[in-house]
């Protein structure tokens, strides 16, 4: 089953959980969509959230790959590569409501600026900023896992398991 409805998505998802797998090594724990992708109303026009849970601290030499990657992505052809943003939380932090309010490694949205050199924004963000690279930020009002993306059961509408991209 692909993780969502877009094939130049789901390639560029399996791309990112495969890097960020290499680069996280035994502290990568899963990939994870949130938001509109979570709760089946993503479409063309919805930005890619991604949560990838870390097992330890993300070392300043994982960060610099994590930066270089995302860095990099927004150059790729395609649609998608400018519409992801997600954030690296330890586990630990997404198992109660305790970890609200941790910094957690950030990736912003790809389309950092419009065609006239304006911060881009959309619904639910600040002014995105004109450096396309990961940040480090508090997370806010982000909720734990219970917004991942889950299956839902035909007759109930229930969330019956989280799923995972990989």
């Amino acid at each position: 089953m692909e993780p969502t409805e877009f094939a130049e998505l789901n390639e560029l998802l399996a791309d990112l959980t495969g890097r960020a797998r290499q680069i996280l090594g035994d502290s990568f724990v899963g990939a994870y969509l949130q938001g509109s992708f979570a709760v089946g109303d993503a479409d063309m026009h919805s930005d890619c959230d991604f949560l990838i849970p870390v097992n330890a601290s993300i070392t300043p030499r994982q960060e610099a790959a994590l930066r270089v990657l995302h860095d990099e992505i927004p150059t790729r052809d395609g649609h998608w590569t400018k519409h992801l943003e997600g954030s690296y939380p330890r586990l630990e932090e997404l198992s109660s409501l305790e970890g609200l309010g941790a910094r957690w490694l950030y990736v912003p949205l790809s389309s950092a600026t419009c065609s006239d050199g304006s911060p881009s924004t959309s619904p639910g963000h600040s002014a995105m900023p004109s450096r396309r690279s990961a940040a480090t930020v508090p997370t806010g009002a982000r909720r734990p896992v219970a917004r991942l993306r889950c299956r839902r059961s035909a007759s109930t509408g229930q969330c019956s398991e989280n799923a995972r991209l990989r």
